[in-house]
């Protein structure tokens, strides 16, 4: 019977129709079950972003000072890295699976399809640029001061806390 003629014949509309007998549950609002590392979707993105944002307004309260488009890109490189560096250590640990391919395993580190460690690498490089521009880095807040004009009011034993743990 010709595909057409079918489709013609059914009583529900091919839409409707289960296919080879299986059935699903509807669509639901919120669905995450397709999601792997979150990285595409602009809704895990943007909630890893506010998290990372909280984040480093809590522990360098200074770049609320600063350029907020800097602070967001800053938040969402490394809202992206942290997101890949989950879902690539998941999948090396075999906590995660990587999605299915005939020429890679499952899990382990040859699991990891080459362009998601070139996302990770990319995002992990923005992050760094961005948290340079907003002082996160030792050299980059000795530029900031300077930039700002920050000098005469920073104190020699006043470092942030996030700097000073890499001393």
């Amino acid at each position: 019977m010709p595909e057409a003629a079918r489709h013609q014949s059914s009583a529900q509309p091919y839409s409707l129709q289960r296919a080879r007998g299986y059935s699903w549950p509807p669509f639901e609002q919120g669905n995450l079950k397709a999601v792997r590392h979150g990285v595409h979707s602009q809704r895990i993105i943007s909630a890893k972003t506010a998290e990372v944002r909280e984040e480093l307004i809590a522990q360098c309260p200074w770049v609320v000072e600063l350029d907020l488009v800097t602070v967001e890109l800053y938040c969402r490189a490394a809202a992206r890295h942290y997101l890949l560096h989950d879902y690539f250590m998941g999948v090396a640990e075999g906590t995660f699976e990587a999605a299915p391919s005939k020429d890679r395993p499952l899990t382990g580190v040859a699991a990891m399809p080459a362009y998601l460690l070139a996302e990770m690498s990319a995002a992990a490089g923005k992050a760094g640029k961005y948290g340079h521009q907003l002082g996160l880095s030792l050299l980059g807040w000795v530029e900031l001061v300077k930039r700002l004009g920050w000098e005469r009011s920073v104190e020699i034993g006043l470092v942030p806390a996030s700097l000073a743990e890499r001393r």
